[in-house]
């Protein structure tokens, strides 16, 4: 997933903007795939979503905790 890499980037450049000034802001992360937004807001599992690895997961912990927030993007 696309997502992952993006919001693994994301979070690091979160983590780098926090060491130099001292705080640091929310991402929003826009993505054109509403299934994968669904997917990922999603706490149930489907089967057609089993093949789906860690990077879901990932993905699914980072929004829970409110690390960064994904939106829609037509």
């Amino acid at each position: 997933m696309a997502l992952s890499e993006a919001c693994r980037e994301a979070i690091y450049l979160q983590k780098l903007e926090f060491e130099i000034i001292g705080s640091c802001t929310k991402i929003i992360m826009y993505n054109d795939s509403q299934s994968a937004l669904k997917l990922a807001n999603n706490d149930q599992s489907h089967k057609r979503s089993k093949h789906i690895d860690v990077r879901y997961h990932f993905i699914r912990e980072v929004l829970r905790n409110d690390i960064i927030e994904a939106r829609y993007l037509s």
